[in-house]
C-alpha cells in the first residue's frame, strides 16, 4: 500500500512536536545518544521478546545472562554523576523482566508481529486507500477468555 504509513510511534511524535516528527521521520535525523530511560525501556523489552520467542519455540531461557547481553548491546557513556542512575536502570529492567516472567500466566500465540492495515473510518466504513496503520504487537497471548494484544511499556508517561 502506498501513501501515508501511520503508526503510533509516527502519531506521538507529531503530537508531542512537529518538529521532532519532521527531522525523524521525514528528514531521518535522530538522536547520537540515547538516554538511559530510553536503554532501560529498550533492553526490557528485548529481554521480554526474546523469553517469549523461547517459550513460544519451547526452549530454555535464563533470565541473568541474557539481561546481561542485552545491556552489553547498547554501551552508554556514563559520568560519575550517572552512575547511580545507570545502576539503578539494570536493576529496575531485571526486576521488571523477572515480573513479568514470573507473575504473568503468558501463552504466545505471536511475537512482535507487524501489521500493516487500511485505515477506516468507523462511523461509515469508508476505507482510506491511501492510508495505512502500521506497527509491531510485541505479543498476542492465547487466554481462556480469547486471545489479547499486549504492548509492553516500562514506564508511563506523566500527564
Amino acid at each position: 500500500m502506498r501513501g501515508l504509513r501511520l503508526s503510533k510511534s509516527k502519531v506521538n511524535s507529531y503530537l508531542t512536536c512537529p518538529l521532532k516528527y519532521y527531522l525523524g521521520y521525514e528528514l531521518s535525523i535522530w538522536p547520537l545518544k540515547k538516554s538511559i530511560a530510553m536503554v532501560n525501556g529498550l533492553v526490557t523489552h528485548q529481554v521480554i521478546e526474546i523469553y517469549l520467542k523461547r517459550l513460544e519455540e519451547g526452549k530454555p531461557f535464563e533470565l541473568a545472562g541474557t539481561h546481561k547481553a542485552v545491556w552489553t548491546q547498547y554501551p552508554i557513556k556514563i559520568t560519575d554523576a550517572d552512575s547511580q542512575d545507570y545502576q539503578e536502570a539494570i536493576d529496575q529492567s531485571f526486576t521488571l523482566a523477572q515480573l513479568f516472567i514470573t507473575r504473568l500466566k503468558v501463552q504466545p500465540l505471536m511475537v512482535e508481529h507487524r501489521f500493516d492495515l487500511p485505515l477506516i473510518n468507523l462511523a461509515t466504513g469508508q476505507v482510506a486507500e491511501d492510508i495505512a496503520w502500521v506497527g509491531i504487537m510485541d505479543h498476542v497471548n492465547t487466554r481462556e477468555d480469547g486471545d489479547l494484544v499486549v504492548d509492553i511499556k516500562t514506564k508511563a508517561k506523566k500527564g
